[in-house]
């Protein structure tokens, strides 16, 4: 039995009794989500302060919210840190409103055993760093008196840098662990019930019955699931004998047939607009190319049998999902096992993993804001890894939101994935899926393209970035000015133009095309490839009087150049332009400078 009592304030002399039943004891201003609520004009307390865990132990862990303070005997409570028997807090400021805590000894439900006694206490990991700090500094300035000062500030800068790396560490892991936690309680227990029931493993089933577990999918309607379309691509890629199969959680050996899939039109379309020539963020430093998460993500599976009705999931109305903002809670469940102990056994019987979180952000494909409409990427805090890609997203309503589709990784050797410690995770909004189920994805998607236009003008395209950084980088003097003397634009390698050709030491096939280009005595120029689409370029090569002078190689880029000063008599120069053994678009262009040049 917990006994809590207020000692000064309005309500000093009120106490209140919690027993060994109650897991969870919150205090602050807020009447419905409290069980110690101070009055609404107290506002050095927090609309929700913190909160005492009951442990398995029988004793309360202290957990402030945020960077609410809390005081334990005239000392700033640490996170976690256990309550005495009998305590005073302070909450606000050390003058703050005061309460006194007491555990009275209770005898067990179950054996008639009394409470166990007091045991020895270990600070706290970050409590122990301070207080080392603390002591370092005092030792260490006296040695600085003593002698050089130096080695004192250098060690102490790399003691503080490494305990706020301890505290943030710690602080982002409690933050996380609450924001789950509150949107768990938000989340019915039925409906993360039903969306565990709910979700299938997709899998690729090889010609010797092997399976690999591809991603998640749920059903939509009752012989449709739902999942995203880089899951579902896989049905194009498939051998002789292969096949995809959903499986439904549990050790049940029910097989689901995938005899079709259909994908929604802007997943291609999109990647399409933007491959064109890659857009650079040219108002950034250093100019990145821009890099989005794929847009349209969405797709349905066509099964060979009809699932339970009772599984298929709801899709969230237009009013929900315009309600949807940063906060707003979320689950999702799926089969995340990229790299997670238990994902060979998967075929044998599976195991959905259920997470929750919190909407973080919404933009537009673009990664910008954006209005309602084009809001459809949904930034949320749900971990993440390979094999829960199309997994639902449920909000409170128990209402599909979105599917997730995506998220922030880094890239280690070999190409293993590990999931951004920021757990900044993308998921596809779900209007976007039943817009391809109710057959208006075409029509929305060509409204579409003038707002991928608009958006777009913020950015430089490819051609409008590189060229002009290889103008500036070869250019003759400070005071030379480019002119294009001769191009030829939109032009096309096919199979027909299919040539070897020993490339940095390399025979290699290529698709080639051949120029003649007029040349002044004398003059300064820069031969430029560029390649459309980010199709990658091979070499361009210079030739006079039919004999290799200048080559540029691609070397895995989408464009190569060559810079020439002319010989002292006028030419015609041939320029060779290699590009690898497949159909691509590029254009080639002679810059001369001017004769300022000279």
């Amino acid at each position: 039995m917990l006994v809590v009592r207020h000692i000064d304030g309005l309500l000093a002399g009120q106490e209140q009794r919690f027993g060994s039943d109650v897991e969870r004891i919150v205090f602050g201003r807020d009447p419905d989500l409290c069980q110690v609520v101070f009055p609404p004009d107290c506002n050095l307390v927090g609309r929700r302060h913190f909160a005492l865990l009951r442990e398995l132990s029988g004793d309360y862990a202290i957990d402030p919210f945020g960077d609410h303070y809390v005081a334990l005997d005239g000392v700033a409570v640490e996170s976690g840190q256990q309550l005495p028997r009998k305590a005073t807090l302070r909450l606000g400021s050390d003058n703050g409103p005061g309460l006194t805590t007491e555990a009275e000894a209770e005898v067990a439900a179950q054996g008639g055993l009394q409470l166990t006694e007091r045991q020895q206490q270990v600070d706290p990991l970050r409590a122990q760093l301070r207080r080392s700090w603390r002591g370092g500094l005092v030792a260490i300035l006296v040695v600085g008196i003593l002698g050089s000062a130096a080695g004192f500030w250098s060690w102490r800068d790399r003691q503080r840098q490494n305990a706020l790396q301890v505290e943030l560490a710690d602080e982002i892991q409690l933050m996380q662990a609450r924001e789950r936690h509150e949107a768990g309680e938000r989340i019915a227990g039925s409906d993360r019930q039903r969306l565990t029931r709910s979700v299938f493993a997709v899998v690729h089933r090889d010609a010797a019955g092997r399976e690999t577990l591809l991603g998640t999918a749920w059903p939509v309607a009752n012989r449709l699931l739902a999942t995203n379309a880089h899951v579902a691509e896989q049905m194009f890629s498939l051998k002789d004998g292969e096949s995809l199969v959903a499986r439904p959680p549990g050790s049940a050996q029910t097989v689901y047939a995938i005899v079709d899939v259909a994908t929604h039109p802007g997943y291609q379309a999109f990647p399409d607009f933007l491959n064109r020539d890659p857009f650079y963020v040219a108002s950034a430093r250093g100019q990145p190319r821009l890099s989005v998460i794929p847009g349209y993500d969405v797709a349905v599976l066509h099964l060979d049998k009809t699932v339970p009705p009772d599984l298929v999931l709801q899709i969230a109305s237009d009013t929900e999902l315009a309600a949807l903002g940063p906060g707003a809670a979320l689950a999702f469940a799926g089969y995340p096992y990229e790299r997670v102990r238990g994902s060979d056994v998967q075929p044998i019987g599976r195991t959905p993993q259920l997470q929750t979180g919190a909407v973080t952000a919404q933009t537009d494909n673009f990664l910008l804001p954006a209005d309602p409409a084009q809001r459809r990427l949904i930034h949320h805090s749900l971990p993440s890894t390979g094999g829960a890609s199309g997994s639902p997203i449920i909000n409170a309503a128990g209402n599909v939101v979105g599917l997730l589709s995506a998220g922030n990784v880094t890239m280690m050797a070999a190409g293993a994935r590990i999931p951004s410690a920021v757990q900044i995770n993308y998921a596809q909004r779900s209007d976007l899926l039943r817009d391809l189920i109710e057959g208006r994805a075409a029509s929305r998607l060509a409204s579409d393209r003038p707002y991928w236009e608009q958006r777009s003008a913020a950015f430089k395209r490819g051609v409008d970035v590189v060229i002009p950084a290889l103008l500036d980088e070869t250019k003759p003097s400070a005071k030379a000015r480019a002119v294009i003397a001769w191009e030829e634009r939109d032009q096309g390698v096919t199979a027909a133009d299919r040539q070897m050709r020993a490339i940095d030491g390399v025979t290699t096939q290529v698709r080639s095309r051949s120029y003649r280009v007029p040349i002044k005595a004398g003059s300064h120029h820069l031969f430029v490839l560029y390649a459309d689409g980010g199709s990658q370029v091979s070499a361009l090569t210079v030739l006079i009087d039919d004999k290799p002078v200048r080559r540029g190689l691609g070397a895995g880029d989408q464009w190569a150049a060559v810079r020439l000063t002319a010989p002292p008599i006028d030419k015609t120069v041939t320029l060779i332009v290699d590009m690898p053994d497949k159909d691509a678009r590029f254009l080639v262009r002679d810059y001369v400078w001017d004769n300022s040049a000279s």
